[in-house]
């Protein structure tokens, strides 16, 4: 399709698109301005190319003489109406056209031409998440899409081991406060916990007297060996209760794998011990 500016076409998402699909995001939406630029890529692949059932043809960018000037992303799901009944469908996510090719069609064009592609999936239904007032204005004019009320729920997912970091120090601080524990540490020398996080880099928790670090890359010959979901590590922003309790449900579904925990089995009883103290003195 030709336009002032030059022909326009569309396809879907190649590997190496995610920079100037950002750039493009980054200009266009109030959101994705003025932050961190690693953060936004981390951020921008958890929702889309990082997701286990993510497709190439889930984003469309739109291209005027191989320059990137808008893009469209969606995914696909099952979705249940009844036991053994599911039917597949797409959520549009963010879309962004930068100001400058703007008012010439290209949301409309970009929504036929994903249509079409949905069509070939089998897809059966197509939606969104609006306001009210942004449906009656935009996507029912534009698409005819009808509003449906519904109910959001909000989860925590990290994306990186930073915060992760930055909350065992704290809990360090607090927890080596006890005398028996640091006492430990320091016969010891050094405690070392290999993690396996579920979606993030490979790391490794150092205990010494002077407090807990979480170290990325393998650690070199572990004391134990940890795995964990991220509902658990969800669990441990909001607290040391609702971490435990957590733990107890991860370890009887299987989520949760220690290995040498027999052999190391004083330390972490001290550590247990140390948390609950924690809790009971206020500390």
């Amino acid at each position: 399709m030709s336009t002032a500016k030059g022909v326009l076409r569309f396809r879907i998402y190649e590997p190496g698109d995610e920079a100037r699909i950002l750039d493009v995001l980054e200009k266009c939406l109030h959101g994705w301005r003025g932050r961190d630029r690693a953060e936004l890529m981390a951020l921008w692949r958890w929702r889309h190319s990082g997701r286990r059932d993510f497709q190439p043809d889930d984003i469309v960018v739109a291209l005027i003489d191989d320059e990137v000037v808008a893009c469209f992303h969606g995914g696909v799901f099952a979705l249940r109406y009844d036991e053994g009944l599911s039917v597949p469908v797409s959520l549009d996510g963010d879309f962004a056209v930068l100001p400058e090719y703007r008012r010439s069609g290209i949301p409309d064009d970009a929504h036929d031409w994903m249509d079409r592609t949905l069509l070939r999936r089998g897809v059966a239904l197509r939606g969104g998440y609006a306001s009210v007032e942004l449906n009656r204005r935009f996507y029912h004019k534009r698409f005819g899409y009808v509003f449906i009320p519904s109910v959001t729920t909000y989860y925590r997912r990290l994306l990186d081991t930073e915060p992760l970091g930055a909350l065992l120090a704290a809990a360090g601080r607090d927890l080596l406060r006890h005398d028996a524990l640091r006492a430990h540490l320091a016969h010891r020398g050094r405690w070392i916990v290999a993690l396996n996080l579920e979606a993030l880099p490979e790391c490794h928790l150092v205990a010494t007297r002077e407090g807990l670090q979480l170290e990325r890359g393998p650690a070199e010959r572990p004391d134990m060996s940890v795995r964990l979901s991220q509902a658990l590590l969800a669990a441990s922003a909001r607290g040391a209760l609702p971490f435990v309790l957590r733990l107890g449900l991860e370890l009887a579904w299987g989520r949760c794998r220690v290995s040498g925990l027999f052999r190391n089995w004083r330390t972490v009883l001290l550590f247990v011990w140390s948390m609950l103290g924690r809790r009971e003195t206020g500390v």
